[in-house]
């Protein structure tokens, strides 16, 4: 019996590529990249001789792979060193993609520095932009100029176990450093020249109409925000306490624009353009036109690496449906994959790529082996397949997620069994209400009804995520589960379609699975009984102490609202760190003129002048670390006289000149945390 995953000359390619990105990517510098290519260009002669096809196609690929990712990860010039300094400079950059964030009120942008203090930047610089303001609302090609302290970005350096690691996601997409925008009066950022049209900002404006024509439609806002999500992509005012239920509940790949609503539009223009096959070329020209409309609406969303995918495969199926050819979905997957790394080769280590294709793949392998309905009995097979497709995605993309988000939601079949119904009907609606907006119509009954499907599907997540085992959290698997189940996946995938080898490949998958029940018994995470963390951030300076189940967070932040914004920032930013120790995170307690003690250990916390320790230092208490944050300004030997610390920490907030100062003036041993991090733990 032939495997249905046989025969697919893309498969070679787009391993010999990954590969050679993931390689290059891991081990980014220069020789790494060469090693790769040379070994490519060497397996590439190797097979040329002894006439072996596949590895000939392995080996080349495996040296294009090394060429596109040629300096990925690499650290700034040294011509550009000037700039990452922790300094304010006055630099003009060429935006190449923004990201809307924090409820629209900041910006996130990607972007090239070409000049900085008036000069010209040789090579230019390749930053992400933090922008606290909307506005001016940037979009790609425009030039902005700004003033902006520019810092490097260090993979992998993070202040609390199982943090996100924003530096190692820019690292892999060859930002060098990250350029915090100042918003202060008189420095506003400012819009030298605008994107000189095109493409482009055609596409631009047909998104902001479309998003005007949701919005003014007459729907609920939070219905308008939700369409406007899944319709064109415009998550920005989406409400936080959805997405947290959404995500709870397994639908939170139906908030971002993805295979599954590339799909669906595919197959409603395939509806629509059926009156063109009664002309006699009308067939041919049916499907260039779904390729071509698919196209454009990839390139409106953004061309997020699944839906390059998905539209990569529907392309493939019509250029086949077109050659009168019989099509392998897995070797369109495998020509998505070489596609997707050729366009940015960076993508292939982000989340939403690795979700993407691991659900496309599971589902191929175990969507249709795992319905007992046969084809012939349409409406049945049509119905167990509703839960039957998110069962076999839950198998691929499982794993992916425990890895990234430690976290396992439990409903997923359920509710995406009833997101396969609604999803349609959202978008179809949403796209009516485009069309009729566009010409100044509004129909009340298409907007009610898109407010009856939205509540319906917020309620199926709301309830959800509502119950006490809907998600399983704090999730913690390391590289030897990983790799057992990824083999027992193989095996069931070979159980399924190779019969004659089905007996070995059970066996084969039952050690499997016990060496990953093995790996979560004996690789899991053992916290200690106490913890304490130093959180390195520009503003203020924050102490994550827990002990048992207990976790206390501490700030610098002055007032009300900016403490009150920090414990909200700092408990969404260790969410998954208080997850997996179990453990909540209590009020926080203003740490100027105040002691924190754990592990046993004293931290005095200088956030203020001296004279306001007075009476806590009379009380003759044992300080092992002297904090100094950015409310001190004094001299650094007067913290060492006053408190007679064993070590000075100076915190990250303190500016660059300052803490350079106090680092070469202490009379006691520092630690900086601009260097390094700080952790004490029993």
């Amino acid at each position: 019996m032939k495997a249905p995953y046989a025969s697919v000359p893309m498969l070679p390619v787009a391993c010999g590529m990954l590969v050679g990105i993931v390689v290059t990517s891991v081990w980014s510098s220069s020789a790494a990249t060469w090693t790769v290519i040379a070994c490519g260009v060497g397996a590439l002669v190797w097979a040329v001789l002894v006439h072996h096809g596949l590895a000939a196609v392995f080996g080349a690929s495996l040296a294009l792979g090394g060429v596109l990712t040629y300096g990925v990860g690499a650290e700034a010039d040294a011509g550009c060193s000037r700039l990452i300094d922790g300094v304010s400079h006055s630099v003009q950059a060429r935006i190449d993609d923004v990201e809307v964030y924090g409820g629209g009120s900041a910006q996130r942008a990607l972007g090239v520095i070409v000049m900085a203090d008036g000069e010209a930047v040789e090579p230019p610089l390749r930053v992400s932009l933090l922008m606290p303001t909307a506005r001016p609302r940037l979009m790609s090609g425009d030039v902005v100029r700004c003033e902006a302290v520019i810092e490097r970005s260090q993979a992998g350096d993070t202040d609390v176990p199982y943090e996100v690691d924003y530096a190692a996601y820019n690292k892999v997409r060859g930002i060098a450093a990250t350029a915090y925008v100042s918003a202060s009066e008189g420095k506003e950022p400012e819009v030298v020249a605008r994107c000189a049209g095109g493409f482009a900002v055609w596409l631009s404006r047909q998104r902001e109409a479309i998003e005007s024509s949701i919005y003014d439609s007459g729907m609920q806002p939070a219905t308008a925000a939700f369409v406007s999500a899944i319709l064109v992509g415009d998550t920005e005012y989406l409400d936080p306490a959805l997405r947290d239920d959404f995500r709870a509940a397994g639908l939170s790949h139906t908030l971002a624009i993805s295979g599954l609503h590339v799909g669906i539009i595919a197959a409603l223009l395939s509806l629509l353009l059926t009156p063109l096959q009664v002309w006699r070329r009308g067939r041919e020209v049916k499907y260039v036109t779904i390729m071509v409309l698919i196209w454009i609406y990839a390139l409106l969303t953004g061309l997020s690496p699944s839906v390059l995918r998905a539209s990569v495969m529907v392309s493939s199926y019509y250029v086949c449906r077109l050659l009168q050819r019989d099509g392998s979905p897995y070797n369109a997957l495998a020509l998505a994959a070489v596609v997707c790394m050729v366009v940015n080769p960076y993508d292939v280590l982000s989340v939403g790529a690795q979700l993407s294709f691991a659900a496309v793949l599971s589902l191929l392998l175990f969507g249709e082996a795992f319905n007992p309905v046969s084809r012939r009995r349409r409406w049945l097979y049509r119905l167990v397949a509703l839960f039957v497709v998110p069962m076999a995605a839950l198998l691929g993309t499982g794993v992916i997620v425990m890895v990234h988000f430690h976290t396992l939601p439990l409903l997923s079949v359920v509710t995406n069994a009833a997101a396969c119904i609604l999803m349609p009907v959202m978008l179809c609606g949403g796209i009516v209400i485009a069309a009729l907006g566009a010409v100044g119509l509004a129909v009340p009954m298409v907007s009610g009804a898109m407010d009856v499907c939205y509540d319906v599907i917020n309620g199926i997540a709301s309830s959800a995520a509502g119950l006490p085992w809907a998600e399983l959290r704090g999730v913690v698997i390391g590289p030897v589960v990983v790799a057992a189940y990824v083999t027992a996946l193989g095996a069931l995938a070979v159980a399924l379609h190779q019969a004659g080898v089905r007996r070995g490949a059970l066996r084969l998958m039952a050690c499997s699975v016990a060496v990953a029940v093995c790996g979560v018994v004996i690789g899991g995470d053992r916290a200690p009984a106490a913890e304490l963390y130093i959180c390195r951030d520009r503003g203020s300076t924050g102490i994550v102490s827990r002990c048992g189940d207990q976790v206390r967070y501490y700030t610098t932040a002055r007032g009300e609202e900016r403490r009150d914004a920090a414990i909200s920032k700092a408990a969404e930013r260790y969410a998954t760190y208080l997850d997996v120790r179990g453990a909540t995170m209590q009020a926080a307690e203003f740490t100027a003129g105040r002691y924190v003690t754990a592990c046993g250990r004293t931290i005095a916390v200088v956030a203020s002048p001296i004279d306001s320790y007075d009476s806590l230092v009379a009380a003759g208490m044992k300080v092992d670390y002297a904090l100094v944050c950015r409310g001190y300004n004094g001299d650094i030997n007067a913290v060492a006289r006053v408190f007679a610390p064993d070590t000075i920490i100076i915190a990250r907030d303190n500016s660059l000149r300052r803490h350079d100062r106090w680092c070469s003036e202490s009379c006691r041993p520092v630690i900086s945390m601009r260097r390094q991090r700080f952790s004490l733990s029993e």
